[in-house]
């Protein structure tokens, strides 16, 4: 008799900071024997399935809303993710189910999903800061201390720099479409990042472990020194090291993270 068999279909935001836990996840569960179709590029990933979705984003605009740049990739995504669907459900073998795990900014999939009749799981790829910081999200509008107009980037979003840019950048840095996020952060040369921006108010004045800045060349120079050299900097740096004590706690078996 054959056994059940899982494939699960992992449909991850374009966009880096949400790609790589979907990838941490399917990393994870491919290790527990399930097997895996995915949307990423599939080099670092040799034991996966991978499948494409034309995202379209030249379509969008450059300065289009978060509303509307959502919509229009999840417009774009849902009748070619059906026809993928489709032919996975025709050709599945015998004991085999198929399950949507897919990111809540991808909300098609769900949609599609529930049409076929398969089971859809949402994954919420969001750091732990953005879950409180955003219930102030409306109140920040009214005040006027939020744009609801945003500069939404799609994934190649290099496309979209100034003309002469990157060539520029070349002599102090490098742009680049895509890197090892979780490596790059973890290297010791680097003495801090920059953040979205709940992120950056609740990380700067609640856990106390970063600096909000105004995009300006002489605050960006001050808080660099801050963050680099001053005293209020070992001091974020003691706390981040304190918080992330705390996380492998938590994340350790018996830890509070499992109690669900």
């Amino acid at each position: 008799m054959a056994e059940q068999r899982w494939r699960l279909v992992l449909t991850a935001s374009p966009r880096q900071g949400h790609m790589t836990p979907m990838l941490h996840l399917a990393t994870f569960l491919h290790s527990k024997g399930f097997s895996i179709t995915i949307r990423p590029d599939p080099s670092n990933h040799p034991h996966f399935t991978f499948l494409s979705l034309p995202y379209n984003l030249s379509a969008i605009g450059d300065f289009a809303t978060a509303v509307q740049f959502l919509q229009t990739l999840n417009d774009n995504c849902s009748p070619h993710f059906r026809e993928h669907l489709i032919q996975m459900m025709m050709m599945k073998k015998d004991k085999e189910s198929i399950v949507i795990v897919y990111d809540n900014l991808m909300f098609f999939a769900g949609s599609v999903a529930g049409d076929l009749g398969l089971p859809s799981i949402i994954l919420r790829t969001s750091s732990a800061s953005f879950f409180p910081a955003i219930k102030i999200v409306p109140q920040l509008h009214q005040q006027g201390r939020f744009p609801v107009q945003g500069s939404v980037r799609g994934f190649e979003w290099i496309e979209f720099l100034p003309e002469g840019l990157v060539s520029e950048m070349k002599v102090k840095g490098l742009v680049v479409k895509w890197a090892p996020q979780k490596e790059v952060l973890a290297h010791s040369a680097v003495g801090g990042f920059w953040n979205q921006k709940v992120n950056s108010t609740y990380l700067s004045y609640v856990w106390k472990m970063g600096v909000e800045v105004v995009v300006e060349r002489g605050e960006i120079e001050g808080v660099i020194r801050i963050v680099l050299v001053g005293k209020e900097g070992e001091e974020m740096k003691q706390r981040a090291m304190e918080m992330q004590e705390k996380v492998k706690v938590a994340v350790r078996h018996g830890g509070s993270s499992h109690n669900l």
